[in-house]
């Protein structure tokens, strides 16, 4: 056997014998006369005070919270460190206490995540004084000297560093600013009264209150993003609408719709919704976008302070802020009626009467128990029903008035916000609304796909007449080629009527209540056939779809090919 062999079994015994000598039995010094003379010192900045008494080998400490954060807290943590470092190598002890538990444990300080933060599982080293829960301090009584290996020694002439933190929930993700640091305490000066007992500095750590402490912060970035949100809007819809920036951002779209893709199912596949979304996304929304995110960024950074559940409460706060912001409205409906939650709302297309004097609705009875199907089953009983309306909704993100060219595409029952837009744009002209420009002399293609003949006459009491279009031929027979002049407006609108009936095989013609025949084409439209560049030859032209998926998607792939500007209604109700 070698003489290291044998030295090293007699190194470990002998420093496993002072350990234990050093333990302590009683807290004695804590109850004493003299302890309970002694004033609490301030360790360094904290809202931490301190006694301490030493008597032969051993001392007394009693650690005790400030009264104005005693209340809040729910914990808080003192001990001697290896350095001023929270955490050091090999890990330290520090004493623990728990507002629920009211009594002081031991804890190890392995890491920086809360895994690592546990109760020692030897709690023999020090006994307990008092504890109080009111005032949150407790005292106990151990050895100058370590009484285990993650025990820090006390220094019996000098001064010792302090760790100490406060919270007021555990376990956390981080410290939040003034609540944990670092600091120098002399045990034997404070034994003697001296107030260089805890001559301090404080490492790592602030007193100041987090700025979100006392502000509405979730109300202050929402408000500021929107602020930058108004002024960025702002700027595009008026000063730069018609420069390059503002025609890239407002009508440019993220990506190019998924035509081969689409389908007219009831519910799209996971994949083309997303590629959908993204081809319904113009730039600008886009950039609306990313400052509300950055906005949420910069709400995170101001509570980085904070417990995770602090910040992911404010954060959804932010988020609902902007949920309800489109939908707000001032309480008109409840001050009326009462709580409109009384109501179910169903949102249909008003549609403008040709002669312009009141407001119509076409709509499609689907399938039964729908409250389309019971809305037409009372319309077959009753000759009056009473509706209450809200709205108007909603507004085109573009105006018609500007292009030389309008090519309307719709399919079924998508005509309605069509006509409600031509009737308009015959009777009342927004001229006067805007004055930059002039109103042009627009030529407008309508694209009208039905299944059957008889659809076509589902808009009879919408669709203007010869005369009040001033029907330029004044022919019985519609030609969809021909425009029909309407001369009511500053500028004249030339309309092409293109009715298409997919299940048609030849072509044909529906009559009209009044005598007067529309002609149609058998088969669906050809959009690429109207939607191109070579037809309207560097004017200014605009789309505006409504239908099935695929109607709308192909007319959206064709717009943007040209380099047309792009609209679409979309039923999703």
């Amino acid at each position: 056997m070698t003489l290291r062999a044998l030295f090293l079994p007699l190194l470990v015994l002998a420093t496993s014998s002072n350990m234990a000598s050093a333990a302590v039995s009683n807290s004695d010094i804590c109850s004493s006369t003299a302890f309970q003379a002694l004033s609490g010192t301030r360790l360094g900045d904290s809202p931490i005070f301190v006694r301490a008494l030493v008597q032969g080998d051993e001392v007394c400490i009693e650690y005790q919270l400030d009264a104005s954060v005693a209340s809040d807290a729910t914990w808080f943590g003192v001990g001697p460190s290896r350095d001023s470092n929270m955490v050091s190598s090999p890990a330290t002890n520090v004493m623990m206490f728990f507002k629920d538990a009211g009594v002081p444990t031991s804890y190890l300080l392995g890491g920086y995540v809360n895994s690592d933060v546990t109760a020692g599982s030897d709690q023999s080293a020090f006994v307990v004084g008092e504890t109080s829960t009111t005032s949150m301090s407790f005292s106990y009584q151990r050895t100058l000297a370590a009484a285990t290996t993650s025990e820090v020694a006390l220094s019996a002439s000098g001064a010792t560093d302090f760790i100490w933190a406060y919270g007021t929930s555990w376990p956390i993700s981080t410290h939040r600013s003034g609540t944990n640091g670092a600091a120098t305490f002399n045990v034997a000066a404070a034994s003697a009264g001296s107030s260089a007992g805890a001559t301090s500095t404080t490492v790592g750590s602030s007193t100041s209150t987090p700025w979100c402490d006392d502000k509405n912060c979730p109300g202050i970035v929402g408000g500021i993003a929107f602020a930058v949100m108004a002024v960025c809007g702002l700027l595009l819809t008026a000063a730069l609408k018609t420069s390059p920036v503002g025609k890239l951002l407002l009508h440019r779209t993220v990506a190019p719709p998924p035509v081969k893709l689409t389908t007219n199912a009831p519910v799209a596949k996971p994949h083309t919704m997303f590629m959908q979304t993204l081809a319904d996304l113009h730039l600008g929304e886009l950039l609306v976008m990313l400052i509300f995110v950055a906005a949420v960024v910069v709400l995170i950074a101001l509570l980085s302070d904070e417990d995770n559940y602090v910040v992911s409460g404010q954060v959804s706060l932010l988020i609902l802020m902007f949920l309800i912001l489109p939908v707000s409205r001032l309480p008109v409906w409840s001050v009326l009626f009462g709580s409109s939650f009384e109501r179910i709302w169903h949102p249909f297309s008003s549609i403008v009467t040709p002669d312009g004097k009141s407001l119509g609705f076409c709509i499609k009875a689907m399938g039964n128990g729908s409250f389309t199907r019971k809305l037409m089953e009372k319309a077959g009983t009753q000759y009056e029903l009473t509706a209450n309306l809200c709205g108007p909704f909603g507004k085109m993100s573009l105006n018609v008035d500007r292009y030389d060219a309008v090519v309307l595409v719709a399919g079924g029952v998508g005509i309605t916000p069509m006509m409600s837009l031509i009737n308009q744009t015959r009777l009342f002209p927004n001229a006067a609304s805007d004055s930059d420009k002039t109103p042009k002399a627009a030529d407008w293609y309508v694209i009208w796909s039905v299944r059957e003949p008889e659809d076509i006459l589902m808009m009879e009491q919408f669709l203007p007449t010869h005369a009040q279009l001033d029907y330029a031929a004044r022919a019985s027979i519609q030609d969809p080629n021909m425009a029909i002049l309407g001369n009511n407006a500053p500028a004249p609108v030339n309309i092409n009527w293109m009715f298409h009936v997919s299940n048609a095989r030849s072509d044909g013609v529906v009559t009209r209540a009044n005598g007067e025949t529309l002609s149609y084409r058998g088969g669906q439209p050809v959009l690429d056939e109207v939607i191109n560049t070579s037809r309207f030859n560097g004017r200014k032209v605009t789309v505006v779809a409504c239908g099935p998926p695929t109607m709308t998607v192909e007319a959206q792939s064709l717009a943007r090919n040209c380099n047309f500007d792009f609209h679409k209604e979309v039923f999703n109700w």
